[in-house]
């Protein structure tokens, strides 16, 4: 029974590490490193205290969180843009008119694999290379792409 407090640990980061996967968004990932860090440790030192061994849980857990939020945490490539901000991720975009804008103004044309409303200050013959520079919920502003 030396490593009843090494079940506990892995229990704890157990619960922890299922409860971060089904989405905590990140904070619950350091309470579950630190629960499994803390089952080796229990499992090959069964005599610490327990009050040494909450101790060092605690501190664990603080550290391998702020190591999460300081090194994985700010790799998002796109920080500015949101991701449920369709046309906001679009912006840079280039493509092939496949219809004509024969005025300046707005048409319906495709960009991949989706129909889209584009309005632009000029006139664009259809095969132009153009380039999103912004727009609105549903209507995307574009330019021809300069050489």
């Amino acid at each position: 029974m030396n490593n009843v407090w090494a079940l506990v640990w892995l229990g704890i980061g157990l619960v922890f590490g299922v409860a971060e996967v089904l989405g905590a968004g990140g904070f619950l990932i350091g309470i579950a490193v630190a629960g499994v860090g803390m089952a080796i440790v229990a499992f090959l030192f069964p005599d610490l205290d327990a009050v040494f061994q909450i101790i060092m849980f605690a501190i664990t857990a603080t550290v391998a969180t702020f190591i999460y939020y300081k090194f994985f945490r700010t790799t998002d490539p796109k920080k500015d843009v949101e991701w449920h901000d369709k046309v906001g991720s679009m912006v840079g975009t280039e493509f092939v008119m496949e219809d004509a804008l024969d005025s300046p103004g707005q048409i319906s044309t495709q960009i991949g694999d989706t129909r889209w409303s584009v309005r632009s200050d000029t006139a664009i013959p259809k095969g132009t290379r153009v380039q999103i520079v912004g727009g609105s919920s549903t209507i995307l502003d574009i330019e021809p792409k300069k050489v």
